[in-house]
């Protein structure tokens, strides 16, 4: 407005006629007025200068030639001014929100990535003025305290002089065993009802019965007793079994060789119940299908880990099992009817790869075709021997069988005596192991000596021994023994010296 009067004043004292006054809308837009600016826009403009590096627009005098279209770039290099003082205020806000969050987690800045750091210090002085926005009013969390560095890890001190360094652990491989070890077996042998199956079990060397079936009162052996009553050696609970069970562990003196286990389908119903009043279930089948039984396997794996420490305590382990007939579904023909042992699938697959031995007993027999017309052809009769065969081997009929002894598929157990058959196994094993071991022996002595069974000498152990020595220590000891005696010789030299 005061620019206007001027021009007017100037216009009268020159006689001429003054120019027209433009519409509001125009000035405010700044067209047509000369200076092509308003004074807002101009220092606005002067202020920004610096980063944009361009020169900002200057009122005219009045005497200045027009240029047509300085008005239109200079209102276009004002607004891009604006535009980017907006632009680096958001930059720049945002850049201190960063530092915010990276404090809280006490992070440094990679100034490789930070587009603000990464300008030069001219570039930096010519945007001072474009300060930031304030950090009260964010809504980040620039209020929170920075959580605190973890404090550097300390270096190892140094080893003082004259320290020795730790001992290198000792090695083992002086006591490799090599042969058959003379360990006991974990037996498993399942059958009709009636076929002796705990007759074997109690002809086994020195048993001790856990009759959890309660089958075995007619027999003479020796049974745990789980109460000081009549029927006391029949558990009522899973818990008698366990207890019964460490009790033989925490006692190794004992004096028993075998632990008969009468019957497995019987444990799994206390297995069953103890689980189901453990958890409140209403039975095994109240888990959900097929849930209860998994349940139920944690319990046998605990159980299996029991004894096998009664195995590492020398007592062998033997588990009786009745036999049911079942439909197997036969992908290659037509189905056929198999036998399997009265327990679910989980826990009979668990059991079966535990054992050593696996063998199903029956009475020797079979069937046979009538003959005569048509309708008496499609009958059979059934015929039996009387004998029972004990089968190791695997067949279509029965095939949950194994043995890890070296014995024929099928055994027929006596009546006196079932359990001899597997006696004489160990034996010839055993037998068989010393004698292997006790020939290496003296081939060693002999190589150490040269032959020369008279001589004395020093093994690696630094033990004075003879022939004579060896001989009577490998005709008292076990496999066990004789195989750390072997081992010892092999590391002592000979005394031979080769001849040049």
């Amino acid at each position: 407005m005061r620019r206007h009067r001027l021009e007017e004043e100037q216009g009268r004292r020159s006689g001429g006629a003054a120019p027209a006054r433009q519409p509001a809308r125009q000035r405010r837009d700044g067209r047509g007025i000369r200076g092509a600016a308003t004074r807002r826009d101009r220092g606005v403009a002067r202020q920004l200068a610096p980063a944009l590096r361009c020169r900002p627009p200057r009122a005219r005098a009045a005497g200045d030639a027009e240029r047509p279209g300085r008005h239109d770039r200079d209102r276009r290099a004002v607004h891009h001014a604006r535009g980017m003082a907006t632009k680096w205020r958001c930059v720049r806000s945002i850049r201190a929100h960063v530092f915010d969050v990276r404090s809280l987690f006490g992070a440094r800045v990679d100034r490789r990535r930070d587009p603000i750091s990464t300008r030069s210090s001219s570039s930096r002085a010519r945007h001072r003025d474009l300060t930031p926005l304030p950090r009260e009013g964010n809504h980040c969390m620039a209020t929170t305290p920075p959580t605190p560095r973890l404090a550097p890890v300390p270096a190892p001190a140094p080893r003082p002089a004259g320290a020795t360094t730790a001992a290198k652990p000792k090695s083992r491989l002086g006591a490799i065993q090599r042969g058959r070890l003379r360990v006991p077996l974990r037996h498993l042998f399942y059958g009709p009802c009636g076929v002796g199956k705990t007759s074997l079990g109690a002809d086994a060397p020195n048993p001790l019965f856990l009759d959890v079936e309660g089958g075995s009162p007619q027999i003479d052996v020796a049974r745990y007793p789980f109460r000081d009553e009549p029927g006391g050696h029949v558990p009522r609970v899973y818990e008698d079994v366990t207890a019964a069970v460490e009790d033989l562990i925490a006692n190794p003196g004992h004096g028993y060789e075998s632990l008969v286990i009468d019957t497995a389908d019987a444990l799994e119903s206390l297995i069953h119940e103890f689980v189901c009043r453990r958890d409140g279930k209403a039975n095994i089948e109240a888990y959900g299908y097929g849930k209860g039984y998994k349940v139920a396997l944690v319990e046998i794996r605990a159980l299996l880990g029991k004894l096998d420490q009664l195995i590492n305590r020398g007592m062998a382990i033997i588990i009786l099992a009745h036999s049911d007939e079942k439909t197997f579904k036969n992908p290659r023909g037509p189905d056929y009817d198999r036998y399997r042992p009265e327990l679910n699938e989980l826990t009979w697959g668990k059991i079966a790869a535990w054992c050593d031995v696996l063998g199903f007993i029956d009475f020797e027999g079979g069937g046979a075709a009538l003959k005569g017309d048509e309708a008496q052809t499609k009958r059979a009769r059934g015929w039996s021997t009387g004998r029972r065969i004990i089968q190791l081997a695997p067949d279509a009929a029965v095939p949950d069988a194994k043995c890890r002894l070296s014995l024929p598929a099928d055994l027929e157990l006596g009546v006196e005596h079932p359990w001899a058959p597997f006696a004489a196994a160990r034996v010839e094993a055993g037998d068989a192991t010393v004698a292997t071991l006790t020939a290496d022996i003296f081939a060693e002595v002999d190589r150490i000596t040269g032959g020369d069974r008279e001589a004395e000498f020093v093994t690696a152990a630094g033990t004075q021994t003879s022939f004579t020595v060896i001989q009577a220590l490998t005709a008292k000891s076990d496999a066990s023994v004789l195989a750390r005696v072997l081992a010892g010789l092999k590391s002592t030299p000979s005394l031979v010296t080769p001849e040049s």
